[in-house]
């Protein structure tokens, strides 16, 4: 059954989501062996690349265990705290573009930008040290 994917969201990670989605609905019972990555894709009509990182980022987040050779299902769904750290990266790399955007609105190239954001940092740095 081939998925639909928004442009708005990295599609590794709504392939995570839907997998976490269809364990929390028990559509994916603890145990259940998920398809090899390429069968997966195909499956869904997604990049095996896509699918190879949604896997990786549900092992890392324990969701998923790799045994023999297969992916199979850990635990219920994604921890509290791991969706928290997936919202925070998404708001912290939105509030980065918007950043970086602004600052070459200015005429500063990247490296002016990484520069001036070292700089920065270690002024805050001594003056919180002195505080």
């Amino acid at each position: 059954m081939q998925w639909t994917f928004r442009a708005d969201r990295p599609i590794y990670l709504q392939i995570a989501e839907r997998i976490i989605e269809d364990i929390s609905n028990s559509v994916l019972q603890v145990g259940a062996k998920l398809p090899n990555v390429r069968v997966f894709a195909a499956n869904i009509g997604a990049n095996p690349n896509a699918v190879s990182k949604a896997y990786q980022y549900l092992l890392d987040n324990k969701v998923l265990v790799f045994a023999a050779g297969e992916y199979v299902v850990m635990q219920p769904a994604l921890s509290e705290q791991a969706q928290e750290e997936t919202d925070k990266t998404e708001v912290m790399k939105r509030l980065c573009g918007d950043f970086i955007e602004k600052m070459s609105d200015l005429g500063l190239s990247k490296k002016e930008i990484i520069t001036f954001l070292c700089d920065y940092m270690v002024e805050e740095s001594k003056k919180s040290e002195k505080s």
